[in-house]
């Protein structure tokens, strides 16, 4: 595996993490229940964090395999 697919992958995870955050926010919307609404703004708290983190990664396995000439 190269560089270049390495952060393809990592992009796929971003994609993902994506639409996590995603259907969370639409069940929080029918949501009355408070302790769920935190529960689902934590995790979509943490899955903004996860995504945010591979696609940091991803811009650095892009630009090593820059460097590499991939």
């Amino acid at each position: 595996m190269n560089y270049t697919e390495w952060a393809n992958e990592y992009l796929e995870t971003a994609e993902r993490f994506n639409d996590m955050i995603i259907r969370l926010i639409d069940r929080r919307k029918y949501t009355d229940d408070f302790i769920a609404k935190l529960n689902m703004d934590y995790n979509i708290s943490r899955y903004r964090l996860s995504r945010d983190e591979c696609i940091k990664t991803a811009q650095y396995l892009f630009k090593q395999a820059e460097k590499q000439g991939e």
